[in-house]
């Protein structure tokens, strides 16, 4: 996580702040800087954690995703040594089913985390989230993109 000291946004990664132009570097939130900027700011902790609880939340969602799709295959292989069309319908649908229940109960997960560390709430949005890019002009090369 990169932090910007001028306006406290929070990024996944990068060299400068979007907001605040190329001439603002960020700073790394394992430096001591970093941490006292954290530490200081519930605002920006909260920020912080939202952005490791998403991350955490979408590796597990996508885990399971993988496990409902491995334990469907292995239902579905039922189907195959089923008598009857009846049989095999059901196997193909049990399949289905758990393949299902295991992706809900990863997003269920997700969600449960993301709750626990948003006080309670399902949509957080971060302070830093809805900044858009400006135009913060230099005195040599292609404007903001020069760094």
């Amino acid at each position: 996580m990169k932090l910007c000291t001028a306006c406290g946004g929070s990024f996944a990664g990068g060299g400068f702040c979007p907001d605040c132009g190329p001439r603002q570097a960020l700073t790394d939130m394992a430096s001591p800087e970093g941490r006292a900027m954290v530490e200081a700011d519930d605002e920006m902790r909260l920020a912080v954690m939202t952005h490791f609880a998403e991350r955490r939340g979408m590796v597990r969602s996508v885990f399971m995703f993988l496990v409902g799709v491995g334990a469907g295959a292995m239902t579905l292989r039922m189907a195959f040594g089923a008598e009857g069309t009846l049989g095999r319908v059901g196997w193909v649908l049990a399949a289905v089913g758990v393949a299902a229940l295991c992706t809900w109960g990863g997003m269920r997960h997700a969600m449960r985390l993301m709750r626990a560390q948003n006080r309670g709430t399902d949509f957080y949005e971060c302070v830093d989230e809805s900044k858009g890019l400006r135009y913060v002009p230099t005195r040599k090369g292609f404007g903001w993109t020069t760094w």
